[in-house]
């Protein structure tokens, strides 16, 4: 099992719907299944865009991958 934490400062709810991460020609839907745990997306980026931009993280996120 593989376990990443990375904070990033914007994007996330574009980059779980509909992303391409950088120098992959497959798209999300084509390289895993993502699943919402818990929560709301639209309420997550709304609470990490309240917070003031100074270039810092401002939300982490956890990948999981299992084999």
């Amino acid at each position: 099992m593989l376990i990443r934490c990375k904070g990033y400062n914007s994007g996330v709810k574009e980059y779980l719907e509909e992303g391409q991460k950088s120098g992959r020609e497959f798209t999300r839907d084509e390289l895993d299944e993502r699943i919402i745990l818990d929560g709301n997306l639209d309420l997550t980026e709304m609470i990490y865009k309240s917070i003031p931009d100074k270039g810092q993280d401002r939300y982490l996120t956890f990948t999981l991958s299992f084999k």
